[in-house]
């Protein structure tokens, strides 16, 4: 190889490494010159940000459940009603149906739940504040819910309520406000010993609370769940026994920008239908 051609190449290798060297100096001098834009937020401008410690934000409320993460999803709430006789034909020995032997509930709020629809698994256990009810609130919740004895309500909230973005007070009162006007509608329907129609009882809750504006009568807003009743009480037992027995009645209900419970919504829209009841079944006495 020729003594031109080999000063030609090193002079190019050269001049590569020193253009390699001017474009790193270059972007070293441009990152130092951004100055105060590039540092983050100030603690001060993130802390008036933030929601306070008692009303999550949608971020905290969306956030991973149970350590693993999910997407922006859309949520609502299911209104859980027990009908008490059917609970306790089942659950004898439970504290609840000891104590209520005096004075019977027909209607007992199970619960009210926060669920998500895309992922179709419900929040449960989230960080939230603790359970403090007021001695003023205890007797309106203990109608519907018996605590002291039974301990529900902390169950309730611990599982589910810290998962709705409500403060407890708010949080009850909202269900138990629900549970008023879904019982309202469907207390004159639950006659003991009497057996139904599945869609003659929705058609009858409907009547009962028709639809609203754009929100649906209460029988497409209801799922309606059974189960077998091994030794049933009360008359006509061999005929009773053979069917299922209304257990639970869940209420679908959107989420409001403020995270309480805003109206109803078909519960097919949100793939809860009914459970166990078959075509007909019984109202236990």
């Amino acid at each position: 190889m020729s003594g031109p051609i080999k000063r030609r190449r090193r002079t190019a290798s050269i001049a590569t490494v020193l253009a390699g060297a001017i474009a790193a100096l270059m972007v070293q001098c441009a990152s130092q010159n951004k100055g105060p834009q590039s540092e983050p937020e100030t603690s001060q401008a993130a802390n008036s940000q933030r929601a306070p410690v008692l009303e999550p934000s949608a971020k905290q409320i969306d956030a991973p459940v149970n350590g693993k993460a999910d997407a922006r999803i859309d949520r609502f709430y299911q209104l859980v009603l027990t009908i008490t006789p059917a609970f306790c034909e089942l659950n004898a020995e439970n504290l609840l149906c000891q104590a209520g032997k005096a004075t019977p509930k027909m209607l007992t709020l199970h619960g009210l739940w926060p669920e998500r629809l895309s992922s179709k698994k419900a929040p449960s256990y989230c960080k939230g504040p603790a359970l403090d009810l007021n001695a003023e609130f205890d007797p309106r919740l203990a109608g519907w819910m018996p605590g002291p004895i039974t301990g529900l309500p902390l169950y309730q909230w611990n599982k589910h309520g810290s998962c709705s973005g409500l403060k407890p007070m708010r949080y009850f009162s909202e269900s138990i406000d629900w549970a008023e006007r879904v019982n309202q509608a469907v207390l004159p329907l639950l006659i003991s010993g009497k057996a139904y129609a599945r869609a003659d009882f929705k058609a009858r809750a409907s009547s009962n609370f028709p639809a609203r504006g754009d929100a649906p009568a209460l029988g497409a807003a209801i799922s309606l769940h059974c189960k077998q009743v091994k030794m049933p009480t009360g008359t006509n037992s061999a005929a009773r026994q053979s069917a299922p027995h209304l257990l639970e009645i869940r209420v679908c209900l959107s989420s409001g920008s403020n995270n309480a419970p805003a109206q109803l919504i078909e519960c097919a829209a949100l793939d809860r239908i009914d459970q166990g009841c078959g075509k007909q079944f019984w109202i236990d006495s």
